[in-house]
């Protein structure tokens, strides 16, 4: 497959992303070598590329440690078993006097300058969290993050080869008039179609990971939903229709 049209299989705001995991896959071709992603791809990404690897003829593989996580590594290799470059680190925040929440544990973790893409899905469990990632800067979290929110916390890096704990979701059952953007945003929100017309226009919704400005935009089931201030979805299926044939929908919440 040449470069161009592999590029052209992605979206704008994927295309820089795309071009570097081509140049790995042709290096891996022609060297041999096992090579990795530096970071981590969302869904939208990661996915096209594995639909693609019987076209390249060498092994590609995504992992994120997680079951059924959306950030993940890719890695390439000709013949090898992929020993992918990620760190699992346990974060727990003693929260005596205040209590924390997901957000609280990703703004620590990016409050120190890391970018997005080198780390993966981060899952929390009541005052503790759980965050994938790569081995280059584990220790610099290790070494930097001290408070989540305004709790003290400890950071360990845990055996990748124990129980990984399992990301958690919320099943929600939800009733829109059709899968349009501004329709399922409203359900999703419980806000009227005028107020969802906002965060849309305000680029606060976000389908598979990138903005969408597009009220009328068509979402399909799989998609994932991400909405400032509300929190990120994603649309399972379609349970029937009502009497007054809108559509009866199960949703799943990443909590």
């Amino acid at each position: 497959m040449e470069k161009n049209n592999f590029i052209n299989a992605f979206d704008l705001e994927e295309k820089i992303a795309a071009s570097n995991i081509f140049d790995k896959i042709r290096l891996t071709y022609n060297t041999g070598r096992v090579m990795f992603s530096d970071e981590f791809y969302t869904p939208n990404i990661w996915s096209k590329v594995i639909k693609m690897a019987d076209s390249f003829g060498i092994n590609i593989e995504a992992y994120g440690v997680f079951e059924q996580c959306e950030r993940r590594m890719l890695g390439f290799s000709c013949y090898d078993t992929l020993n992918f470059p990620v760190k699992l680190l346990k974060i727990k925040a003693n929260t005596k006097y205040n209590s924390v929440s997901h957000r609280d544990f990703l703004g620590a973790v990016s409050s120190i300058g890391l970018d997005r893409s080198k780390f993966g899905d981060l899952v929390t469990k009541g005052d503790t969290a759980f965050l994938a990632v790569c081995n280059d800067v584990a220790d610099y979290i290790l070494q930097n993050v001290f408070e989540i929110g305004r709790c003290p916390c400890k950071i360990t890096e845990e055996d990748l080869g124990e129980a990984i704990p399992k990301i958690d979701f919320e099943d929600i059952n939800l009733i829109a008039t059709s899968l349009r953007l501004d329709c399922i945003v409203s359900a999703i929100c419980k806000i009227s179609r005028n107020n969802a017309l906002e965060l849309i226009n305000a680029s606060k919704v976000y389908v598979d990971y990138n903005v969408k400005n597009d009220k009328s935009f068509n979402l399909y089931f799989g998609n994932t939903i991400s909405i400032r201030g509300y929190g990120k979805y994603k649309l399972i299926k379609s349970l029937g229709n009502t009497n007054k044939d809108r559509v009866k929908l199960l949703v799943k919440k990443f909590v």
